[in-house]
């Protein structure tokens, strides 16, 4: 199971994450993954808002083969979606989350490769 390592996911650095409301619908914002079969990952991830604003950070110990998913942590938008790999890099990339598959943050991590891109599907 994953173990994060710092404080727990929030909509700011210090509020609780938003729970989904009956006008908002319950929405898969992240995923994050390790692929790698043998190599355990940390993993540090940010969402910037678009006004400049880190409106979700948090980060993740994950095993092999561990994911793990966070529902209803953003109002739907674009973010600027940054995770930085201990030992691998940094990556960035704007996405759009929403109701919709193709709008969800997919963060991985395997093979010595660190990714983020729109769309767990």
């Amino acid at each position: 199971m994953a173990r994060p390592t710092s404080q727990s996911p929030s909509t700011t650095a210090t509020g609780p994450p938003h729970a989904p409301t009956e006008d908002r619908p319950v929405t898969e914002d992240l995923l994050v993954r390790n692929y790698d079969v043998e190599r355990s990952s940390t993993l540090h991830v940010r969402a910037v808002d678009a006004d400049s604003e880190t409106v979700f950070e948090w980060t993740y110990y994950l095993d092999p083969g561990e994911f793990r998913s966070e529902v209803g942590v953003l109002e739907p938008g674009t973010y600027e979606i940054t995770v930085e790999a201990d030992g691998v890099g940094t990556a960035t990339t704007t996405c759009a989350v929403g109701p919709e598959p193709a709008e969800t943050a997919l963060i991985e991590t395997g093979n010595l490769t660190v990714a983020v891109s729109e769309g767990a599907y």
